[in-house]
């Protein structure tokens, strides 16, 4: 097989009440659940989603492009710095010398939001290697 033949691209969408616990960004913040003014508890909805494309450069090059976002409904009870979503961009190179191994750089970037508005930004490189045995 060709380098090509092994591009693909990937996807995924999620959404519903009380499940925020089983996404990544959602989870940290917990936010499956809140009060509202009633002081009844309501489950919140969280939806979320990401594309990325895997682009194989030769037989032992790859790199992976990906953008996702979640978001999150909220009461009227929360707390203003409470989470409402998230983005996030991410970007690779890996070596892959073996089906067993490989060794690569990523780039992250990613945001926060807030209900009140505020919003905060991250940006992070990493270095990984991985060995199957």
């Amino acid at each position: 097989h060709s380098a090509l033949a092994k591009c693909r691209i990937m996807g995924e969408y999620t959404a519903g009440y009380g499940i925020a616990r089983y996404m990544a960004d959602p989870h940290e913040a917990d936010v499956d659940a809140a009060l509202n003014l009633a002081g009844d508890l309501e489950a919140l909805f969280t939806r979320g989603w990401y594309t990325g494309y895997e682009h194989w450069w030769s037989d032992c090059w790859m790199s992976t492009f990906a953008y996702g976002e979640n978001g999150n409904s909220t009461t009227d009870a929360m707390a203003a710095d409470s989470y409402v979503g998230s983005s996030y961009a991410a970007t690779n190179l890996k070596w892959v010398p073996t089906d067993k191994m490989w060794v690569g750089v990523e780039f992250l970037w990613g945001e926060r939001r807030n209900l009140n508005g505020q919003a905060a930004r991250a940006r992070r490189l990493g270095l990984g290697v991985q060995y199957n045995f």
